[in-house]
């Protein structure tokens, strides 16, 4: 899809650098937009939300971590989790990730992606 996308922007630069007619140019980017979303649509049918549609071969794995423990979930939002070493985990409600706030590295992550805004926000 990340093809698809730079296929989809390159079109457009064509236009401005060969003299390529508009109308070409919008049908096909119009053609590769949709083909992403036929593909985006058609991997979130299949697979699933995180992958929950997929099929595990081999046995069941018992010493996977409970994420969905209530003792886990501070005020219902922020993932806390000593003994679990992911990183990120997939949010309780909703779609996305969130970070285990348990682990050091991700208080690192979040303090230098609002250093890096607050830096931005000052030099612009």
């Amino acid at each position: 899809m990340c093809i698809l996308l730079v296929l989809a922007f390159f079109v457009i630069q064509l236009t401005f650098l060969t003299g390529l007619s508009p109308q070409i140019a919008t049908t096909a980017t119009l053609i590769l937009v949709l083909l992403i979303l036929v593909i985006v649509l058609l991997l979130a049918f299949f697979v699933g939300q995180g992958g929950s549609r997929l099929k595990m071969g081999g046995s069941q794995d018992t010493d996977k971590t409970v994420r969905d423990d209530d003792r886990y979930w501070k005020l219902g939002i922020f993932y806390f989790n000593k003994s679990d070493p992911s990183l990120f985990v997939e949010k309780r409600f909703g779609i996305g990730w969130t970070i285990n706030t348990a682990r050091p590295f991700a208080w690192i992550l979040l303090l230098g992606v609002i250093l890096i805004s607050i830096l931005i926000g000052v030099i612009l």
